[in-house]
């Protein structure tokens, strides 16, 4: 949980992000939407079962944000041979990403609210892990 909040912090952080003005760089996204955003844009509002949510924890890993050097911790370790990862590969200024960031996040969140604890969830972008992205022969975004 800690090393997921400090990769989606570097997302963030990244000069395409602040120029582009992302509206969503990392995970969990940032929900910010108020009544006549919701109505128009959906992806911007907090889905039901994150109002429902009080486990910070579940919250908070619903999607790990990946980078290189996790992804190969998790490859060592055979983590990813133990658990079903479904990595979703973006890129921040892409539309397409923002529309589909929210729907993983909240498919995510409801499986993990389900129990269904060995379907995992990662976030990779490509914008800042281009050795990762690169090495995987991730052909583009979103993916």
């Amino acid at each position: 949980r800690v090393a997921s909040e400090r990769i989606g912090q570097k997302f963030c952080a990244h000069p395409e992000a602040k120029d582009s003005r992302a509206l969503f760089c990392r995970y969990p996204p940032r929900f910010y939407g108020h009544q006549g955003i919701c109505r128009q844009y959906s992806q911007f509002c907090p889905p039901q079962e994150l109002q429902f949510e009080t486990d910070a924890g579940r919250i908070e890993s619903a999607v790990i944000n990946i980078d290189k050097t996790l992804f190969h911790a998790l490859q060592s370790c055979g983590v990813l041979k133990e658990e079903i990862w479904i990595f979703k590969v973006f890129v921040h200024w892409c539309p397409h990403c923002q529309q589909l960031m929210p729907r993983l996040y909240r498919l995510a969140l409801a499986l993990r609210q389900a129990g269904a604890l060995k379907i995992r969830f990662g976030a990779v972008n490509c914008a800042t892990e281009h050795e990762l992205c690169g090495e995987q022969k991730w052909p583009g975004h979103p993916l």
